[in-house]
């Protein structure tokens, strides 16, 4: 039989003689200066326990996105000829033949959608 604490009460059997004595557990009471409980009436705080597995936030996500984005090599091959072809046409280091809206216009749509795919996904 486990040694009682001669500081905690012992129990007491509610019922007739030769009965099994009963236990009360109570929650959150003080034992050895940790916890809180309506005894005291003092409250703890404790570190919460909620887990996060979303790989963005609000403000790292436009950052973090266009890092990824231009890890593709199809991106940074769109961004470098949209780069030459607006070279093309505002400066006079060559003669630009295409307009460079014609690659932005490709590039920009599909790195939208990849960006909200990864939104919902991380979501």
């Amino acid at each position: 039989m486990p040694q009682s604490s001669p500081d905690l009460p012992r129990p007491q059997s509610a019922g007739p003689p030769g009965a099994l004595a009963t236990r009360t557990v109570l929650l959150n009471v003080v034992v050895d200066g940790q916890g809180a409980g309506p005894r005291d009436g003092s409250v703890v705080s404790y570190p919460s326990n909620k887990i996060t597995t979303s790989k963005y936030t609000a403000l790292n996500f436009l950052p973090l996105n266009l890092w990824e984005q231009l890890h593709k090599f199809g991106n940074v091959y769109f961004l470098c000829i949209s780069v030459l072809m607006w070279l093309g046409e505002h400066t006079k280091l060559f003669i630009g033949t295409i307009k460079s809206f014609s690659t932005i216009l490709t590039l920009l749509p599909m790195m939208a959608v990849s960006a909200a795919v990864a939104l919902m996904d991380d979501r």
